[in-house]
């Protein structure tokens, strides 16, 4: 799998409010450390208004 997906993908897990750190380290079979780097790389951006959808809305 691209590591540019998965770091796009647990972001956005992560930001969605879906999955705790612990979950995503389980579901994408890597590190807390790099889980919190990934984030740590990706701040927020607080002028973005997006709003993901859940699923089953």
């Amino acid at each position: 799998m691209d590591p540019r997906f998965v770091r796009h993908a647990l972001v956005a897990l992560h930001r969605a409010g879906d999955h705790s750190i612990a979950e995503l380290v389980e579901l994408f079979g890597i590190g807390r450390a790099t889980v919190y780097r990934a984030l740590d790389r990706n701040p927020v951006d607080v002028s973005a208004d997006v709003t993901l959808p859940r699923v089953g809305d």
